[in-house]
């Protein structure tokens, strides 16, 4: 089941300027590295499969348009990650 990232500023604009990606990784470590997400779009949030009493690990990488409009600036913007568990 494919989720998909949501942003919300209120109305100020802000939120179209924001991109949203996320990887499984094998450790939480990989998460500092940038290439991580090179090849990764930001659209659905990857699925991960994790068996009773695991762990498993998402890096989310969220960035700002480099052409975020100065008139934005003060303004804030929030997004959610919804996280969907099935018991197999």
């Amino acid at each position: 089941m494919a989720s998909v990232p949501g942003k919300s500023d209120g109305g100020s604009g802000l939120a179209a300027y924001l991109a949203i990606k996320s990887v499984a990784a094998t450790s939480l470590a990989q998460c500092a590295n940038p290439a991580l997400f090179t090849s990764t779009q930001a659209t659905d949030l990857p699925t991960l499969t994790i068996p009773k009493n695991g762990t498993g690990v998402f890096c989310f990488q969220v960035t700002l348009d480099a052409g975020t409009p100065a008139g934005l600036a003060g303004t804030t913007a929030g997004i959610t990650i919804p996280i969907v568990v099935k018991q197999l």
